[in-house]
């Protein structure tokens, strides 16, 4: 057996002043039945020490009292109720974190022995990556891709390819966002902000944050060699509260992080949009959901318009540098597995692109703005 495997779990807790540990945050509801797999997996890493901060958000499953119990040394921060307050949750874990990098996830994800590292890794390699992805793969399925990179739509969607497929087996880093599990450079991310707690937990919820470090000329980076292992949760009746927020962040996310130049030139694709979100929600038996997200975002508008001028503060890449066009990701039940669904997103998605195409050129270019503000960024 190897000696480190045989040491109790809570004499491997490091040390987070020691130089590089890597400071790891758990988000966690009621996640007695998978928490702890992912904090032994955590503490399994080979080449990297880790220590950990785990954020309950009001559990009721015991999972905080399991988390004390089996690593006494893990911090452990818990909410008096269940807020669903992800982005203030996950603030909380980062502002606890005093080291280099840090790594936030969920509670349901078990990561490769050498995970962590590969990240570490493909961050060091290059000064000006502020955020680093792993390759994720469905825990009940792990030869199928749950989350490989992605990018925005400038629609306000998702692109995100290989999704529910096979692995492509290219494993150079590349440029990409998305999803909730991220290694984050801490000084670049001081410059930036923290998550926008004016988030609900829904879409956009975690890629605002990478979408704003491109606007501030950082890089952020899909690293294939870096696995884990995620739980897939349907989209069911329990979880259908995401719907309002996916609509009311959407419009945040719109509103705060684009050009008013580029609002003006989508404006028709936007349109298009919203009608087929609205009418997907009303199919789908949740049309008030669809308004109360809708009411969120005309009654969150002063906090928008300051939102915006600290998100626009921060650019000096323009947008048609940081938003592409693409197949929309859709989840597969939302389809029901009919055909006509998966055609009528392919030529949704191909109109868009089409538009795009029309459109790119005519969007700033900001090559003097960027040129101006990175000249006045320190170095390092």
């Amino acid at each position: 057996m190897n000696p480190s495997e045989a040491e109790p779990p809570v004499q491997r807790v490091a040390d987070e002043r020691r130089p590089g540990t890597i400071a790891v945050v758990v988000v966690n509801y009621n996640g007695a039945r998978t928490v702890l797999d992912t904090l032994d997996s955590l503490f399994r890493q080979r080449g990297v020490a880790v220590s950990v901060i785990v954020v309950d958000d009001g559990s009721t499953d015991g999972s905080p009292d399991a988390i004390a119990r089996q690593y006494p040394a893990v911090e452990i921060h818990r909410e008096p109720r269940n807020t669903k307050e992800v982005n203030r949750l996950r603030n909380i874990g980062l502002a606890r974190a005093t080291a280099d990098k840090i790594l936030v996830t969920d509670n349901d994800v078990v990561f490769e022995t050498d995970c962590i590292a590969e990240l570490v890794r493909a961050m060091d390699a290059d000064r000006r990556v502020a955020l680093c992805l792993p390759r994720m793969m469905y825990a009940q399925t792990p030869d199928t891709v749950y989350m490989a990179g992605g990018r925005i739509h400038y629609a306000g969607a998702t692109i995100a390819p290989n999704r529910h497929e096979p692995f492509d087996g290219r494993t150079e880093p590349r440029p990409a966002i998305g999803g909730g599990i991220v290694l984050l450079d801490r000084r670049k991310l001081s410059e930036v902000g923290g998550f926008d707690e004016g988030y609900r937990l829904a879409w956009g919820d975690d890629v605002e944050l990478h979408q704003r470090l491109l606007l501030a000329g950082y890089e952020c980076l899909y690293v294939p060699t870096a696995v884990c292992l995620h739980e897939y949760k349907p989209f069911d009746g329990t979880r259908a509260y995401r719907a309002r927020g996916q609509v009311g962040n959407r419009w945040r996310y719109l509103l705060t992080h684009y050009e008013a130049r580029t609002l003006l030139l989508i404006l028709p694709a936007l349109v298009l949009y919203e009608i087929v979100q609205a009418t997907f929600l009303m199919l789908k038996g949740m049309p008030h959901l669809y308004v109360a997200g809708t009411l969120d975002a005309i009654l969150a508008l002063p906090s928008i318009v300051k939102r915006r001028r600290e998100v626009q503060a921060l650019r000096v890449v323009p947008d048609r540098d940081v938003l592409f066009a693409g197949p929309m990701y859709v989840r597969p039940e939302h389809a029901h597995g009919f055909d006509v669904a998966a055609r009528a997103v392919a030529t949704l998605s191909a109109t868009f692109a089409a538009y795009w195409r029309l459109v790119r050129p005519l969007l700033s270019s900001g090559a003097r703005e960027r040129s101006r503000r990175l000249s006045a960024r320190p170095e390092g």
